[in-house]
């Protein structure tokens, strides 16, 4: 927190080079688009993670988060008339 003020100094100083230097590089090499994948490698990808055992150690997944992710995924498909329970063989405890 004591050095807060000598980093906005050191920024105010640094930018007369640093911006004109920041537009001429994204004039150069154009916009980063990242990367986008389809549902289809997204979900293959959460496999991977998954079932690869060294995949999953740096992912963490699950099989749980695989379910839980690809359902998500798959959401948009669903109706839901596909997912309801009719009221008929709903229970309530008391």
């Amino acid at each position: 927190c004591k050095l807060v003020p000598l980093v906005q100094v050191f920024r105010f100083m640094l930018l007369p080079v640093a911006w004109p230097i920041s537009k001429l590089l994204d004039i150069v090499l154009g916009q980063e688009l990242g990367t986008y994948h389809s549902k289809q490698e997204l979900t293959k990808l959460i496999q991977i993670h998954v079932e690869d055992p060294k995949a999953q150690e740096e992912s963490g997944l699950t099989r749980d988060d695989q379910t839980m992710l690809t359902g998500v995924l798959e959401f948009r498909q669903k109706r839901v008339k596909d997912v309801y329970t009719e009221l008929g063989k709903c229970f309530s405890v008391e």
